[in-house]
């Protein structure tokens, strides 16, 4: 069994994707999955806040009953009445938990790096501000993986993986001067002089028009070392 929650969100077993039939299913899902013990208040709270107490109690073990009849039997369970528990061992890749394990191929190959990107459930605002805490810890541990690599790559003098990396890490944060530093490096082992020049030319821009700001000093200095290596 595999969970992917980079992209919209999936489940897959043998390589065949399995469907829940409602979204709030997916929504315990992933929530216990992250938070691995929850009170069963809390869930009905989360996600059935909304509904009188009868109601959301139901809704909440059919949300389980669905999980466990298409996925596992024994993906939820209950170490106490009023908890619910993931049962982790039976799962064999959650792409979240691997982040820093992941290669430079395989994080340039992802179409979708956002955490359940387009994932919403109506009327649930405490789960909506779980939600965006969670997109961004993630990109923040992507962030630090490309850079990482990025540095690497650098280091081994292969510009062009480099360069692709540091791109992917401004889709994330176009503020981001550490990714465009290190764009700079890439570009230079890479001889694109211009490439440096017009993309600090954009930074400045960027920076000048969004947040009235000038990029820092050693953003400044790396344009300049890099530029200055123009033969």
């Amino acid at each position: 069994m595999k969970l992917f929650l980079l992209g919209n969100g999936n489940v897959t077993i043998n390589d065949e994707e399995v469907k829940l039939s409602f979204k709030k299913a997916y929504a315990l899902l992933f929530y216990l999955l992250i938070e691995n013990i929850v009170p069963r208040e809390n869930m009905v709270n989360l996600l059935w806040g909304d509904l009188s107490e009868d109601s959301a109690k139901r809704n909440l073990r059919n949300a389980v009953y669905v999980i466990r009849k298409n996925i596992n039997n024994e993906l939820i369970t209950s170490p106490k009445r009023d908890l619910l528990k993931i049962n982790k061992d039976i799962i064999d890749y959650v792409d979240i938990f691997n982040i820093d394990s992941m290669s430079a191929d395989e994080l340039l190959m992802m179409t979708d790096m956002v955490f359940l990107n387009g994932f919403h459930v109506t009327e649930t605002p405490y789960f909506d501000e779980w939600l965006q805490n969670q997109r961004y810890h993630y990109s923040e541990l992507l962030v630090r993986r490309m850079s990482l690599l990025a540095s690497e790559c650098l280091d081994k003098e292969d510009g062009h993986t480099a360069e692709k990396l540091c791109k992917k890490m401004i889709l994330f944060d176009e503020y981001d001067e550490n990714a465009y530093r290190l764009l700079f490096r890439a570009f230079e082992l890479q001889g694109k002089h211009s490439a440096i020049a017009q993309t600090y030319n954009q930074l400045c821009d960027v920076l000048n028009h969004d947040l009235m700001l000038k990029p820092d000093d050693a953003t400044k200095l790396a344009f300049e070392s890099a530029m200055m290596d123009k033969s």
